[in-house]
């Protein structure tokens, strides 16, 4: 469920569980989403995936790109 900046700041503890519990948050600014919460896990998970990515593109691709 997207929260709004409202919401967002009303909910923030339980944002944090939902997101610690492995369930990214989306957050809207109007109607737009501009930000997800996740837990520092998944970030450093997707961020070692990227890493392994670049290293299979050797020479290939930037590397320095996210």
């Amino acid at each position: 469920m997207p929260y709004n900046i409202k919401e967002a700041r009303k909910n923030i503890d339980l944002i944090l569980d939902l997101a610690e519990d492995g369930k990214p948050q989306v957050i809207r600014r109007g109607y737009k989403e501009v930000a997800v919460v996740v837990s520092l896990e998944d970030w450093n998970n997707l961020c070692e995936r990227h890493a392994e990515y670049d290293r299979s593109l050797g020479d290939q691709g930037p590397s320095d790109q996210i």
